[in-house]
């Protein structure tokens, strides 16, 4: 009995000394740098290249013209939007440690889905850029009697499509994102209501779930049969 008594109070010996032991390494990892500290700087160098890198390119392809840097002119100019309208609400949201959207009323609305919509069609251009530099290319190095056949106006019309292929994939944005009330704060977030309530979406997972039970319950049939 004694040996179970000394046994106990050895553990609770040991728990305690382990829990100030993780309260001091806690308090001494306190000094140390949070992860904002680090996100801040590394967004803020990122937006500076970003600026900086698209508009040398834009400005490279506005005096000299040539047709071959359409496409990467086009990728410069999706980037930037990435460099105003995103890393800007990232570095803001680093700042104020919340998701808390900053600009309230029809303001806020207007600009939480012109945000959201520049942002995210900046990738689709810049994808679909990638796509058709690589294209052509192939093209000049396999096929270059099939290359010499795109003209300026060819590319001129491939940017375009780029540009109203990712506005019409997009265009939902313009009604799902919304500002929603969190607590105390307002919120930038995508809701489908009143169009689509949350119990009409679809979720792969529960409709395995029920597939696999189907699946069981027409083998015990078959084992009946």
């Amino acid at each position: 009995m004694s040996a179970s008594v000394n046994l106990s109070s050895n553990a609770s010996i040991d728990d305690v000394g382990v829990s100030s032991n993780n309260t001091s390494l806690q308090e001494n990892c306190g000094v140390l740098v949070g992860p904002s500290q680090v996100t801040i700087p590394i967004h803020v160098i990122t937006l500076l290249a970003s600026l900086v890198g698209n508009t040398l390119l834009i400005t490279v392809f506005v005096k000299i013209k040539e047709p071959i840097m359409l496409l990467i002119a086009n990728m410069a100019v999706s980037d930037l939007l990435v460099a105003i309208f995103l890393i800007p609400r990232l570095i803001t949201r680093d700042i104020i440690a919340s998701n808390a959207f900053l600009v309230h009323g029809n303001g806020g609305q207007f600009i939480c889905k012109m945000c959201t919509f520049l942002s995210d069609i900046s990738l689709s251009v810049s994808t679909q850029s990638l796509v058709l530099i690589a294209v052509e290319r192939f093209l000049a190095v396999m096929y270059p009697m099939e290359y010499k056949k795109i003209t300026v106006k060819v590319r001129r019309f491939l940017v375009a499509s780029t540009w109203i292929m990712a506005m019409a994939f997009h265009s939902p944005y313009f009604y799902t994102m919304r500002l929603v009330a969190n607590d105390n704060h307002q919120e930038c977030q995508s809701s489908w209501e009143p169009a689509f309530d949350n119990r009409t979406q679809w979720h792969p997972i529960e409709v395995k779930g029920e597939l696999d039970e189907s699946e069981n319950a027409t083998g015990i049939y078959k084992g009946w049969s």
